[in-house]
Order: structure tokens, then sequence, then C-alpha cells
């Protein structure tokens, strides 16, 4: 296991930059249950339990926890930790999936990391499925690492959270995050996993519902970084259409008018 190794100053830079190309890859970035996120973290440590489904998902991650303040790290494949190590500097724990042992110790460390007060709250993110899935793909699959770290730390609270990037009506897409209500896990891990599912899969339904209504301004989403057309971006289309509009023929228009 390879824990997080958190610079303040690289971390601020570093998610400038990622807020900057959120913005500018995408139309908007849709935020659904900021408040419980924000309320949950500030009375303790939070599991943010989510799927995977693009390279965009940690990224995120990263302007989350620039947005609300909260002292945010996420779970990384370690082999991808290590081909990427700056992602260390910004909270990224590197773990080997695939190894019991290193398994457990993640776990000793996240409790330990879950339960460190912190003025503005701490969550971790464990994207479940362990590898990136298409975001349709029903039913979901997790692995169990998170609702373990749950039983293991009682005082947390785990937050289902789905993620899906969609092209709807502009050029560019758009990014849903959608954050549910504290998740009541039962004891037995096999049934606190179906219950993380069922809480993200209840997400993706409020992502469809927004999508299909045609992202209607009615509160449930936030809408945030918000693209702003440049000036080229706006005139040129007027312009184009303006110069190569077609011609009508007044001269047949007035013959036709003649001949009736």
């Amino acid at each position: 296991m390879t824990p997080a190794d958190k610079g303040a100053r690289f971390e601020r830079w570093f998610s400038g930059m990622v807020e900057r190309r959120l913005a500018d890859r995408f139309a908007e970035v849709r935020v659904h249950g900021l408040d419980t996120f924000r309320a949950s973290a500030e009375a303790g440590g939070v599991i943010l339990v989510a799927n995977h489904s693009a390279w965009w998902d940690p990224m995120m991650a990263i302007w989350l926890g620039r947005l609300t303040g909260v002292d945010s790290y996420a779970v990384m494949n370690g082999a991808n930790l290590g081909a990427h190590a700056y992602f260390s500097r910004v909270g990224a724990i590197g773990v080997d999936l695939e190894d019991p042992r290193d398994g457990a110790r993640f776990l000793r460390y996240a409790k330990r990391l879950l339960e460190t007060r912190d003025p503005g709250g701490r969550a971790l993110w464990i994207f479940a499925q362990g590898e990136e899935r298409p975001a349709h793909e029903r039913p979901l699959h997790f692995r169990p690492g998170a609702a373990a770290l749950a039983r293991l730390s009682p005082n947390t609270r785990s937050l289902p959270v789905a993620l899906r990037y969609t092209f709807a009506k502009w050029e560019r897409p758009v990014a849903h995050l959608s954050i549910g209500a504290p998740l009541e896990l039962p004891r037995a891990r096999a049934e606190a996993v179906a219950a993380q599912v069922s809480g993200v899969e209840a997400e993706f339904d409020r992502i469809e519902t927004d999508l299909v209504a045609g992202l209607p301004e009615d509160g449930a989403f936030v809408r945030h970084l918000v693209h702003q057309p440049s000036f080229t971006e706006r005139v040129a289309p007027r312009l184009l259409s303006r110069w190569l509009a077609p011609r009508r023929d007044t001269r047949r228009g007035q013959e036709a008018l003649a001949a009736g």
C-alpha cells in the first residue's frame, strides 16, 4: 500500500488546473446532494462509494474537494499510482487490489484517516467497481472494500455517488455528479455491498430523470462550471449562416405572380 502524501501548495495548484480543464471540456457540471455531502463531512468521516466509468472520475473527486473545502482522498490502483505518482500529492492512496494483505493494510490506514478530525471534514472516495466500466452496465458489481471499511469504522457515513457524462443539447458533454443520502448498511458484508449498489443505482435513476426532463432548472441539480462561449463561438455561426444562406429567385416569383 502507498499512503497519500499530500502537499498543500501542490494540491491548490493542481486542483485549480483540474477545475480549469473541467470548465473547458464540459458544457457544465450538474451536482446533486452538495449540502448532504458538506453536512456529512462536518459530522465526521465520509466514505463516498462511487461507480467508475471514465478517466474524468478522479478529476471530479479533486474538484469536489476544492469546491467544498473537504479534505478529500481517493483509492487508486497501486500500479496506476506508480505510473502517475503525483496523484499521491493530492490524496491518492495506492492499493494492490489483488493482494488481500495489501487490502488489510489499506483498511487499517483508511480507518485512522477517517477518524482524524479535520475542521472542514474528511472524505474518502472509493470507486467500488475497481476498474472502469460502462455507466449503463447493470447490475453494478462492487468489490467489498467499501463495505468492509464502513463496518470497521462505524462512526463514518457512507454516501452513494453516481457519475455520468452525456452529450445533450450542446457541443460539449454534460457531467452529472449525484450524491445520495447516507446509507443504512446491514452488518453482513454481502448485504452491505448490495445496499451500496442499490444506493448508487438510485442516483443513476435521478440523473436519468434529469436527462429525460431536458436538464430542467428545478433545483434538483445545481449547475457549476457553465461553459461561456467565446466571441468566435457566438458570432461565427451567424456570419456563416448569413454568408451561405440560399438566395431567393425573386424573378421566378414575380413571373408567377404576373401569370396568375
